[in-house]
């Protein structure tokens, strides 16, 4: 079997994305951007909750009496089916233009307005040629503002500000990590939520598709009240009593690997730092032994596009400086 170095192979695979990476990703309702509009509309309240508890958001009373309708709301609103929709300003003109300007999205006065959102404002091509889709937090943003206008006759200058707050605060617990830097296709995002008692959402992206791993992650970290010591990595220590954690943050993600032994076949591996809140403890961060890994295969198809095999891993080992025997990468 073929191995190629691992530089040569991130050049494969970037050529990879990039022939791949143009306007299919535009698809309405199926692409990147799209996704990440829908899960900030799933989390929209959690992510509200982040800014109106936080000093860092600098809400004047206005701001914060919006925030809270629409937080009042969110329950209703999801419950109308099909509430947030996607349509194109190209495919239909006049769809999406307000005094003359074309908008991100439109949506009514009511709640559960349906919030029609215009896919061709979400992707932005870069000078590679490479579409960037909208961020979650610009998705925020976008859902803030439309949101806002179910529940009073504000103006859009005054949403957009709001929106720009939740977004920037949001941004600041967000870690994303691309595997290829110009290249958003294949990344993984981490949103702690600020809070010492909660735990972070996790996104894996490969091309289109968006995957949601945050119940993985927390059935696989504990607090480990007693182990048996192993010195030699990778082998973990053998826990004999452990709890769950009360709450818990990722910190310092980075691709840990990248194997590419056929041109249509990736290995790729993810770790990170642990800080978990663990029963009777006061303080979030309590060591800086525990790591986070997540182990997962992408396939390209005979469409060209990868995506993720079935089997993705996550797992919790320990890593503190005495363990000085090390097997293996």
């Amino acid at each position: 079997m073929k191995t190629f170095p691992k530089f040569l192979s991130l050049i494969i695979l970037a050529v990879s994305l990039s022939a791949h990476a143009g306007g299919d990703l535009v698809n309405n309702g199926g692409g990147f951007a799209e996704k990440n509009i829908l899960f900030a509309y799933q989390k929209l309240g959690t992510y509200i909750q982040m800014c109106l508890s936080s000093e860092f958001c600098k809400l004047d009373g206005k701001q914060k009496e919006i925030l809270n309708q629409i937080a009042s709301g969110l329950k209703d609103e999801q419950a109308t089916p099909s509430q947030i929709q996607f349509a194109s300003e190209k495919s239909r003109p006049g769809t999406f233009i307000l005094n003359g300007e074309v908008k991100v999205a439109k949506t009514g006065s009511k709640v559960g307005s349906p919030i029609i959102v215009n896919i061709d404002l979400l992707y932005t091509k870069n000078s590679m040629g490479i579409y960037i889709p909208a961020s979650l937090s610009e998705s925020v943003a976008i859902l803030i503002h439309e949101l806002g206008h179910h529940y009073g006759n504000y103006s859009h200058t005054d949403l957009d500000l709001l929106g720009v707050r939740v977004a920037m605060l949001l941004e600041n617990n967000i870690y994303n990590t691309p595997l290829i830097p110009w290249s958003q296709l294949i990344s993984a995002t981490f949103i702690n939520t600020g809070s010492e008692e909660a735990f972070p959402d996790i996104i894996i992206y490969v091309q289109d598709q968006a995957i949601d791993i945050s119940e993985k992650y927390r059935n696989a970290i504990f607090c480990p009240d007693f182990s048996i010591p192993i010195p030699i990595l990778p082998i973990p220590d053998i826990p004999v009593k452990t709890s769950r954690p009360r709450g818990s943050i990722v910190h310092n993600v980075h691709w840990d690997k990248f194997d590419l032994k056929k041109e249509n076949h990736v290995k790729l591996s993810i770790s990170g730092d642990l800080s978990h809140k663990c029963k009777g403890e006061s303080a979030s961060f309590r060591s800086q032994d525990y790591r986070l890994k997540i182990d997962f295969n992408i396939t390209k198809g005979d469409d060209g596009k990868w995506t993720l095999d079935q089997g993705l891993t996550v797992s919790q080992n320990r890593d503190p400086w005495w363990k000085i025997i090390k097997f293996g990468n």
